[in-house]
């Protein structure tokens, strides 16, 4: 399984794993930039993670949202 990781809705990674995802993200978040990470799963339903600026976390979203 990997993770792609976008930034303002642009993808820019991949990674194998949902940790290294969020860390290669992690240095956007001073920009303030849309976040999201997805699953690139093809056993299950894609599922979608976005960074809460107001929650300071990764929050699980509903499949589809880039």
């Amino acid at each position: 399984m990997g993770y792609l990781v976008y930034i303002d809705g642009n993808e820019a990674w991949c990674a194998s794993s949902l940790r290294a995802a969020q860390l290669l993200a992690e240095g956007f978040i001073c920009d303030l930039k849309k976040l999201t990470i997805v699953s690139d799963n093809e056993l299950n339903a894609e599922r979608v993670w976005i960074y809460d600026y107001r929650a300071l976390q990764w929050v699980e979203q509903a499949g589809g949202a880039t």
